[in-house]
């Protein structure tokens, strides 16, 4: 159904309080695609329906800790939320958790959130090379054999050689990661 601006404002008024629009999936929609953090108010039934869900994480993905745990471990739903917004990857559970598409958009952030993933994914050179291409210094979350691969290795110390300390004594055995660690001045090591 749709509504004008009108209406949807004055549901945005009184939803927090209202039950019977609560329990409305119509006007719950039209609410959360103004206000997705009203998600929170929303009937209990409308917090396991997909659709409901779709909306008000798309518009904002830290919504995704309101919803139903079903919806959490949904692969739709998580992978929307965490396209909006990476960090909601701690709100989601089972076969989200477990989904290297929805790994792949977190190792698209770069920072910090790569270290939610599980430790497959934190061995896992595709994932890292996503990672690291965003943000150098990601290398450090993943495991010491991801590290030391000589393509892993350059592609950090390429875009930041502050992340030496991350790369694993192994990766210095190929000349290409050795080379691009040292300055050298004309032609002179400094």
């Amino acid at each position: 159904m749709e509504y004008n601006v009108r209406q949807v404002n004055n549901f945005i008024s009184d939803y927090p309080t209202d039950a019977k629009l609560q329990k409305d999936k119509d006007i719950t929609v039209a609410v959360l695609a103004r206000n997705p953090a009203y998600a929170a108010y929303a009937d209990e039934s409308l917090l396991k329906d997909k659709d409901v869900a779709m909306c008000a994480v798309e518009k904002d993905g830290r919504t995704l800790r309101f919803f139903d745990d079903s919806l959490k471990s949904d692969e739709d739903v998580a992978y929307a939320a965490v396209k909006n917004f990476r960090s909601s990857f701690a709100f989601t559970l089972g076969k989200a958790r477990d989904s290297r598409r929805i790994a792949a958009e977190v190792a698209s952030a770069g920072g910090d959130v790569v270290a939610m993933l599980d430790k497959k994914f934190l061995d896992d050179e595709e994932i890292a090379k996503v990672a690291v291409g965003r943000n150098p210094k990601s290398i450090a979350y993943f495991s010491r054999r991801v590290r030391a691969l000589p393509e892993i290795a350059l592609l950090a110390l390429k875009q930041d050689r502050t992340v030496l300390p991350s790369i694993p004594d192994e990766a210095f055995d190929n000349d290409d990661v050795f080379f691009a660690t040292i300055r050298l001045t004309d032609g002179k090591v400094g």
